[in-house]
């Protein structure tokens, strides 16, 4: 699925980094290179589907939540699976 041409970050991306000890490049990177991509039957504010990007840092997996809509990545939200 990526690359893609552009990847959204909202504002409140960035708190919830702050707040799960997560930052933007750990994101993209995330988003771009994933380990793991998991598509959901829901749909987002845009109408496009929203899927699921694991990566691995350190013995730790993120997972970001991003809507994908006409090749573009919206960020929802993101939490690291194993803390």
């Amino acid at each position: 699925m990526p690359p893609f041409d552009a990847i959204d970050f909202a504002r409140h991306i960035q708190d919830r980094g702050r707040q799960r000890r997560y930052n933007e490049a750990q994101a993209r990177e995330c988003i771009e290179n994933p380990d793991r991509i998991i598509k959901t039957a829901q749909r987002g504010q845009r109408g496009g589907l929203i899927w699921k990007f694991r990566k691995s840092f350190g013995g730790r997996t993120l997972q970001i939540v991003a809507e994908i809509y006409q090749n573009r990545c919206y960020v929802i939200t993101g939490y690291w699976l194993n803390d």
